[in-house]
């Protein structure tokens, strides 16, 4: 990511972001570049989305065309969904401004699930790019999965909590295959969860 250095990094919730700061972790001039997309929903989904993002690309643009603007995408690659829908709109603006570059940036669990993913239907199974010399893709396999405890975040929210600051500071618990607990960190003093996987996943201890 510091060698590509974007103008703007893409990041559509929830995976998205999450691999945007752990890409810009440090570096707080790419931080400030990162343009965090709501998730789809029923009512503004992938179509709404993409369009949004190559309207905010085309402004940035043709407000100084003669520029090699660069964009950067993250998201987890998981089913393919998300990551075909990505390379659709890529292609589109890439063949459009072909003075312009175009990367992005999948994380890939190693541990399994990608594969049961993929069972149910078709999935492209090793991300390609589209052929334009503008575009590329860059895959980090990773053997890990990270996931939340929507049972605790559910009963901060029922217990009457106006947000998750409460559970904010929870430990993390690192569980083997067989679903055995093998080791709890705990956060530092006032350090979010978030902050403290970003912090482990940058070598810190």
């Amino acid at each position: 990511m510091q060698a590509f250095n974007p103008n703007v990094v893409f990041a559509v919730e929830r995976g998205g972001p999450f691999i945007a700061d752990a890409i810009t972790y440090g570096d707080a001039q790419l931080t400030s570049r990162i343009a965090r997309v709501p998730k789809p929903t029923k009512d503004f989904g992938w179509g709404k989305t993409t369009e949004k993002m190559i309207d905010d690309m085309e402004a940035m643009i043709k407000s100084d065309p003669a520029r090699e603007w660069r964009f950067a995408f993250t998201d987890v690659y998981f089913s393919g969904g998300s990551y075909n829908t990505f390379q659709g709109m890529i292609e589109r603006i890439a063949r459009k401004y072909p003075n312009c570059r175009f990367q992005g940036f999948w994380m890939r669990e190693q541990v399994g699930f990608e594969i049961a993913a993929g069972d149910a239907g078709p999935v492209l199974r090793v991300p390609k790019d589209p052929g334009l010399r503008n575009v590329t893709n860059s895959s980090a396999p990773v053997p890990f999965v990270i996931g939340d405890d929507a049972d605790r975040i559910l009963q901060a929210l029922e217990s009457g909590a106006p947000d998750l600051e409460a559970i904010a500071s929870e430990p993390i618990y690192i569980f083997d295959s067989s679903g055995a607990v093998q080791r709890v960190i705990q956060p530092k003093p006032g350090e979010k969860t978030r902050d403290l996987v970003l912090r482990i996943l940058n070598g810190g201890t």
